[in-house]
């Protein structure tokens, strides 16, 4: 008999418990499906408030920061696209400086500055001009980096004319595409060196596969030497040899 009332007694407690797990579990999941709407009604509202704001605010005014090269600052903000209708939260920085950066080739690189709630300035970096290159009909000024400036019919005044190194491919804006890399990376690390120097007025600039480097300074002094590196590590000693000579009425070749 005890027997028989133990297992009543137990098969009591187990429906009992059972009922206590559902209705736990029922708790649990009525918990989860409101935190889940909570989120939901959350992520809804940011959304919307960031769709409200991008369609509401709009650029009031824009700027160009210490412009100091060849365009305007008008010219600059109307290649850029950005107006008082642009969107402030929707500028495309990338886009605009590749826009920018071909269109105005001088302009290195630009960067976009925004402040709240509707300024943007534009700070833009010009590109120096380091070489003219004889291209047969038509001359190319090119940048350190060897992005194509401009384009000339006769040769540019005032650039230092590179020989030896061949431009295979080009596009006013873009980087130019070079028989020879390494010998154009070879005549920009001289270039660099003469001006670090202080030595100005370099004529032409010559640079070969065999190694060999030839300079004119103010077609005055010639200078050749069989190794760029060799010619950068004597760089002082040349300056100040070319310092004791300059104001001497002669010509030098060294």
């Amino acid at each position: 008999m005890r027997t028989e009332a133990n297992k009543r007694t137990a098969t009591q407690i187990s429906k009992n418990e059972q009922i206590r797990r559902s209705a736990k579990t029922r708790k649990q999941k009525k918990r989860n499906t409101e935190v889940k709407i909570a989120v939901g009604v959350i992520v809804f509202l940011l959304i919307l408030a960031i769709g409200l704001a991008t369609f509401l605010l709009k650029v009031g005014y824009v700027s160009v920061a210490d412009n100091v090269g060849r365009y305007t600052d008008e010219r600059i903000i109307e290649v850029a696209g950005i107006s008082e209708s642009t969107g402030f939260l929707t500028i495309n920085e990338e886009k605009i400086e590749n826009t920018v950066c071909v269109a105005l080739p001088y302009i290195k690189s630009l960067q976009i500055k925004r402040s709240f709630p509707d300024s943007v300035e534009l700070l833009v970096e010009y590109e120096q001009q380091m070489f003219s290159v004889d291209c047969g009909q038509i001359w190319l000024v090119l940048g350190e980096s060897g992005k194509v400036l401009e384009t000339a019919q006769a040769k540019p005044y005032g650039v230092t004319e590179l020989t030896g190194v061949q431009v295979t491919e080009y596009t006013v804006g873009k980087t130019a595409v070079f028989e020879s890399e390494l010998l154009f990376t070879h005549a920009v690390n001289v270039h660099k060196a003469f001006s670090e120097a202080k030595i100005t007025d370099m004529k032409l600039l010559r640079v070969e596969n065999s190694g060999t480097v030839s300079v004119n300074i103010g077609n005055r002094f010639y200078i050749q030497s069989g190794s760029h590196h060799i010619l950068i590590e004597k760089m002082q000693v040349l300056k100040t040899v070319l310092d004791e000579r300059k104001e001497k009425n002669q010509c030098y070749t060294f």
